[in-house]
């Protein structure tokens, strides 16, 4: 029947719509009904098109997530303290006991401005989406003409010591008001802007702080003796990446509560990993 085929077999015992597959297959259902079939997707095959949209969800969300996570490890072993005070809260809000959840992000202003901080001195994709004005305009004493293409860069933005303080530093309290609450100023663009910016904009942001929080609530991240501090240089690609370099992981344990009603008579004493 095909991947189209094995879509609608799964959707049809589903209830509701949960995901983009549903709605790509709801959407084709919508275009039958209607007769537009052949105009649907610029008239591409369907099941080529899904496939292809599931390979470019894959690959612009796994490559960005990485190379950012990459470039905070930079970071931390670059600045060893923000390291210190991210685990410190870390340690206060989360415990010792579990892994962090989404639901602690909105009580680790910390955690979540050293995010925001390492995205704003990487800035990995240095080129949002191209716009084009749609009429003639002026912005500072220069005519832009209606049609050009407008390409924002990001980077440009991230670097420029009249909107950032000492830009070059890596200052995660850059992101935190005078209550040591996370701030976003209209000019931390790593997304991009306007109407085309990022798409995964949220999803990206929960997973960066899953997979940071964690790593750094499990392990304590170190140079191995003999190693230089990893370079700030980044190489050009499909996103700015780190040159290579080596690290230390050492496990920070975990002591896990088991409730003794539930768990097996061997796993009822808190473990530790």
């Amino acid at each position: 029947r095909g991947i189209i085929g094995l879509f609608v077999f799964i959707d049809d015992v589903t209830i509701e719509s949960l995901h983009l597959v549903d709605f790509y297959l709801a959407e084709i259902e919508k275009a039958k009904d209607e007769g537009r079939d052949e105009e649907l997707f610029d008239g591409k095959n369907h099941e080529e098109q899904i496939v292809q949209v599931i390979i470019d969800l894959f690959s612009a969300g796994m490559e960005t997530i990485k190379t950012t996570l990459l470039w905070i490890n930079v970071f931390m072993l670059r600045n060893p303290e923000a390291m210190r005070r991210v685990q410190e809260e870390l340690d206060q809000v989360v415990g010792r006991h579990r892994l962090p959840s989404i639901e602690d992000l909105q009580f680790l202003p910390v955690t979540e401005s050293t995010i925001l901080e390492s995205m704003r001195r990487s800035s990995i994709v240095p080129l949002a989406t191209t716009h084009s004005p749609t009429r003639d305009v002026e912005l500072n004493g220069y005519k832009i003409p209606a049609g050009s293409h407008v390409i924002p860069l990001i980077n440009s933005v991230h670097m420029d010591p009249n909107l950032w303080e000492k830009p070059e530093e890596f200052n995660p309290r850059r992101f935190l008001d005078s209550e040591g609450k996370v701030r976003k100023p209209e000019y931390f663009i790593p997304f991009g802007v306007g109407r085309r910016m990022c798409l995964g904009d949220v999803l990206a942001r929960m997973e960066l702080f899953l997979f940071f929080a964690s790593f750094m609530h499990s392990f304590d991240i170190t140079l191995p003796e003999g190693q230089p501090l990893p370079s700030l240089k980044g190489n050009v690609g499909a996103t700015i990446t780190p040159e290579t370099f080596k690290v230390c992981l050492t496990p920070r344990p975990l002591t896990l509560k088991i409730d003794a009603m539930k768990a097996p008579a061997d796993l009822q004493d808190a473990r530790t990993l």
